[in-house]
């Protein structure tokens, strides 16, 4: 048996900044308003679906008042989408996107390399 885990989902999630694309803000601007093709995650008054729960809405972007980057998204959550259900009558929700509930998360240091070796298969 691979045993059972609490995943905690609360009233602040906390995203991947690579999972918005802001029509709306500097980067948007740069694409003339419009998504790269075959972007499927978050949107402004798009749908997405964080893993294992519930689909979300972004609704509202709170912006840096200096920069105009988003710091804040403010989204409706679709209870009855938890677990993959879809709802009759709904649209499936094409984009999945990585989350962690903001007050168990736990703050640490990511270093992202790009290539370790000069050969692709060391």
């Amino acid at each position: 048996e691979m045993g059972d885990r609490v995943v905690p989902f609360g009233k602040h999630v906390f995203i991947e900044r690579s999972d918005f694309f802001d029509t709306e803000g500097p980067e948007g601007a740069a694409n003339n308003n419009k998504p790269p093709k075959g972007f499927k995650r978050l949107l402004p008054g798009g749908k997405v679906r964080l893993k294992y729960a519930y689909v979300i809405s972004c609704d509202e972007i709170v912006r840096d008042p200096d920069t105009n980057e988003p710091i804040e998204l403010k989204c409706t959550v679709y209870p009855e989408t938890r677990a993959g259900v879809t709802p009759e009558g709904e649209a499936r929700v094409k984009g999945i996107i990585q989350w962690v509930e903001a007050s168990t998360a736990v703050k640490c240091k990511v270093n992202q390399y790009d290539r370790l070796f000069k050969t692709e298969e060391p």
